[in-house]
């Protein structure tokens, strides 16, 4: 694929995403006013063990189906669809077997692990939606491997838009008279979301498919053995992260808090600060998410310069944004605290973990990269060192410094991480360009801050809304970075282009001035 068409990809990706976290945060701010920070903590906790046997029934299946399809279109002769009919029956297994075991045992673990008898119903209906799951994630796969990136796009508004119109209308409706708990509409807008998409993807699977009798490249057996590692680095990453999150109200109320204070900061932490944080980072995950195909693509394909060339590419342009975003919330973390529903809290977390945001951006492409390459090995040690990092400060500074020790794993865990990744990526790369990732950047940081500040104080004379100098700093701001980054670029493309010019033009006379050649029937001592 053309860098113009992987520009072209994401920024279709990246628009969509955009608006689908913009209104995901508008439904977690909603949900913050109708029933509570406090109670919004439980429900990201039990959303998050939702998650959890979600991850455990499909098997990283997006990641398999698209980097082994991805693989086949880039050998010659290849079958696709054979792939993609390994990658179903591999993830209706896998999602029969997890799914029948959560029904058998949702007694157990509504009243063991949810800590709630009333929830079974809840944990059963979950287990029926996760085959629908499997072979969505499956088929979303197979349509980024194919290009067709507008397809699982598309099916992800769907799916959402349902669940949030199901989920904001119980709230408002069906709650307060009694009619359901939440927990169980909470499941019910999910098992509708995911049957939304299922006949969806399914409808254009049916529609696009191209039957082809080539033979295929690898077996059922050949699948399931290469996805091995792409399932367990996903089983690791689930578990590791559902304890952590198990963790953090267990730790708070170590630390002295009620039961109601440690859910209420966990909810703030998970449902307000995380997504305001990733929510720049949207462009990134859709870039990583291209980037496994391709680079799969150009595996398989033998091309490992233009690999080497894309790395660099995506590196330079993922430092790039991240510088600015940081730049954004340390100037103005307060208020973007206050508009997301926030308080004076909210505001100074977000603050506090700016500077960690290009280490959290790093890992998205990082990841991205390193699935494309085929090291998942390497990518689920890191994963486990990252998470014993996490956890380890966690249970050791929380009880000590409350919420604070929170924010300390998370730095230690992505700085020391990521730094790893890098030296990984660094490797394959062939050696990266620091001055272009961050000497240039840096210098362009400065002259944003500075002008955008300029603006801004001249704003502060006139009575705004909250929103406005945010607004205007990031308008002015980001011009002027984007012109002094294009002005740094082109300063250093002219310098290149010079010194080539300089060695051919030195080259020319050497050649020149070398001593013609005796005829070969005269004696070398005239």
């Amino acid at each position: 694929m053309s860098k113009a068409s992987v520009g072209r990809d994401t920024c279709f990706l990246s628009a969509m995403q955009l608006l689908l976290q913009a209104l995901g945060l508008m439904l977690n701010v909603f949900l913050t006013r109708r029933i509570g920070a406090a109670q919004l903590g439980v429900v990201t906790l039990i959303s998050t063990f939702f998650g959890l046997c979600a991850v455990l029934a499909s098997g990283n299946g997006f990641v398999s189906t698209s980097r082994f399809i991805s693989e086949e279109i880039g050998r010659q002769n290849g079958n696709p669809e054979r792939v993609l009919g390994y990658a179903v029956r591999c993830s209706l297994l896998l999602s029969t077997i997890v799914g029948g075991s959560v029904f058998a045992f949702a007694p157990w673990l509504a009243e063991r692990f949810l800590k709630s008898a009333a929830l079974v119903n809840a944990v059963r209906l979950l287990a029926v939606t996760l085959p629908f799951t499997s072979v969505c994630a499956c088929l979303k796969g197979y349509f980024h491997a194919r290009r067709r990136v507008t397809i699982p796009a598309a099916a992800d508004a769907i799916e959402f838009l349902i669940h949030g119109a199901v989920l904001a209308f119980g709230v408002i409706f069906l709650l307060p008279g009694g009619y359901c708990s939440l927990f169980m509409l909470i499941v019910t807008s999910m098992l509708l979301g995911q049957l939304a998409a299922f006949c969806y993807l399914g409808a254009w699977y049916l529609h696009c498919r191209s039957k082809s009798g080539n033979a295929c490249t690898m077996c059922l057996r050949g699948f399931a053995w290469a996805a091995l590692p792409l399932l367990l680095n996903s089983y690791l990453t689930s578990l590791l992260s559902t304890a952590n999150d198990a963790l953090i109200p267990f730790t708070l109320r170590q630390f002295g808090h009620s039961t109601e204070e440690a859910f209420a900061q966990f909810g703030v932490f998970e449902a307000l600060l995380l997504p305001a944080l990733f929510f720049p980072a949207v462009v990134l995950g859709c870039l990583s998410s291209i980037l496994v195909p391709e680079l799969s693509r150009t595996r398989g394909a033998g091309s490992r310069a233009d690999a080497q060339a894309l790395i660099g590419s995506v590196l330079r342009r993922t430092l790039r944004f991240a510088g600015f975003v940081m730049l954004v919330f340390l100037l103005y973390g307060s208020q973007i605290g206050m508009l997301i529903g926030g308080d004076d809290f909210a505001g100074r977390m977000l603050r506090i973990l700016a500077p960690v945001i290009p280490f959290i951006y790093l890992e998205i492409v990082l990841e991205g990269i390193l699935r494309g390459m085929g090291r998942q090995n390497f990518s689920s040690v890191n994963y486990l060192a990252e998470y014993m990092i996490r956890i380890s400060v966690l249970l050791i500074c929380v009880p000590v410094f409350g919420f604070y020790g929170i924010l300390a794993s998370y730095y230690a865990s992505n700085v020391i991480g990521n730094l790893v990744r890098l030296w990984m990526v660094r490797r394959l790369a062939g050696g990266i360009p620091w001055r272009s990732l961050l000497l240039r950047p840096g210098v362009a940081l400065f002259a944003a801050w500075q002008c955008g500040m300029l603006v801004c104080r001249l704003l502060r004379l006139l009575v705004l809304p909250i929103w406005a100098e945010p607004a205007a700093f990031l308008a002015v701001g980001g011009l002027v970075y984007l012109f002094a980054l294009g002005v740094l670029d082109a300063m250093d493309q002219q310098k290149k282009t010079r010194n080539a010019e300089l060695h051919s033009v030195s080259g020319v006379l050497t050649v020149q001035t070398l001593p013609p050649a005796l005829p070969r029937d005269i004696p070398a001592r005239y």
